[in-house]
């Protein structure tokens, strides 16, 4: 307890309801306070939250805090139980990752990258295989949502694909699956649906199994 809280078990046992106001910090106090005291309140058999204490030698650190109780045959509570871990960790690191995440989108952002992927094994909903996943950045530069990328079936590249480049870029597609090349890089100009003429350079190589078999495609495309 000493080592979680930098306060020892009697310390702790002996502040009672002010457990809140000597470890809690002040900005999570009141709603962790609000969230324990209801779920002593209701009919809820368990109970889990995160807030924030303030830990004398450590600083500010993340805690969760679960708890059950137990209820006899007439639905009365007879015990409760819980435990409580500090998840300073984990919460530093998703928060690292997100950062992390949003610098890389910016990136892409500022470099007009967007990358894709498409599992030719993956069934898709309406039926038959293969499933396209784009970022937003390919929203982007396309001026396309996903799905409506995907509803233009074989009518891709002449709804959207300049004519100069169609057939070159659907012979390429449609050999880079099962050819022997690991990787390709193309220019074409892409027929935005504002009108506007998009110069797009697309880049992608394969992953396989173990066996040599294509698993995916992975890509990405830059309006350049």
């Amino acid at each position: 307890t000493e080592e979680l809280f930098g306060h020892g078990a009697e310390v702790l046992a002996s502040a009672g309801g002010d457990y809140w106001t000597l470890v809690v910090h002040p900005d999570d106090r009141e709603l962790a306070r609000a969230r324990f005291v209801q779920f002593l309140r209701d009919n809820a058999s368990v109970h889990v939250q995160e807030y924030r204490i303030l830990h004398p030698k450590l600083g500010e650190r993340f805690i969760r805090e679960c708890g059950e109780k137990s209820f006899d045959n007439d639905g009365r509570m007879i015990d409760m139980a819980g435990t409580l871990q500090d998840v300073t960790d984990a919460r530093r690191a998703q928060q690292a990752l997100r950062e992390s995440e949003a610098k890389l989108r910016r990136g892409f952002r500022m470099a007009k990258l967007g990358h894709w992927s498409f599992e030719p094994n993956r069934p898709r909903p309406e039926g038959g295989f293969g499933v396209y996943s784009y970022s937003d950045q390919v929203v982007e530069i396309y001026g396309l949502r996903g799905e409506q990328l995907d509803a233009t079936g074989d009518r891709f590249y002449e709804t959207f694909i300049h004519p100069d480049d169609r057939d070159p870029l659907r012979r390429l597609n449609e050999a880079f699956l099962t050819d022997d090349r690991s990787s390709y890089t193309l220019e074409y100009r892409f027929l935005r649906p504002d009108g506007r003429l998009a110069y797009i350079r697309e880049s992608a190589e394969k992953i396989r199994d173990e066996a040599g078999r294509v698993l995916q495609l992975i890509g990405t495309i830059q309006d350049v």
